[in-house]
């Protein structure tokens, strides 16, 4: 496994895990996975996907790709045959809803670190069960966005 540093290119890891055929440690850099994967603290192990990864992955599988010339790290909400529907924890909308097909994998998620440090491995019954929850609660977390967001503008107008 190569541990990449900040500074690295995502071209770079990319073909650390599609030509060297090896897994790459990520840090987590951005806030799209919060709150399960908190940038600066967290990190995930990216590893080369097998080569019939559609009958491999499953919904709630986390996984690195491309969007034209961006790479992302997001979670399969659907799966329809060839097509994935993707989204990042912390995001809700239609809005932020990408479609992606098999060929953009780079990688999947097989283990790393969660919430501040706590470490996970996909492969265990915990992890599935907690990222189904995760995946089938998405209606409930969203109200409770819109009613917390609400209340900040509320009490926001309040307090001028």
């Amino acid at each position: 496994m190569k541990q990449i540093d900040g500074h690295i290119s995502f071209a770079e890891v990319e073909r650390i895990i599609t030509q060297e055929n090896k897994s790459v440690k990520i840090m987590v850099q951005t806030e799209s996975m919060h709150p399960y994967f908190k940038a600066g603290l967290d990190y995930v192990v990216v590893s080369p996907p097998p080569a019939d990864i559609l009958g491999k992955i499953s919904r709630g599988d986390i996984i690195l790709f491309n969007i034209g010339d961006d790479v992302h790290l997001h979670r399969i909400i659907h799966y329809f045959g060839t097509l994935l529907e993707i989204r990042g924890d912390g995001m809700y909308g239609k809005k932020n809803l990408s479609k992606i097909t098999g060929s953009d994998i780079i990688g999947i998620v097989t283990e790393g670190t969660y919430r501040g440090g706590k470490p996970f491995r996909t492969d265990t019954t915990s992890w599935k069960f907690s990222a189904w929850c995760w995946v089938h609660s998405y209606f409930i977390r969203h109200q409770f966005v819109r009613v917390k967001r609400l209340l900040k503008k509320v009490f926001y107008r309040k307090s001028l």
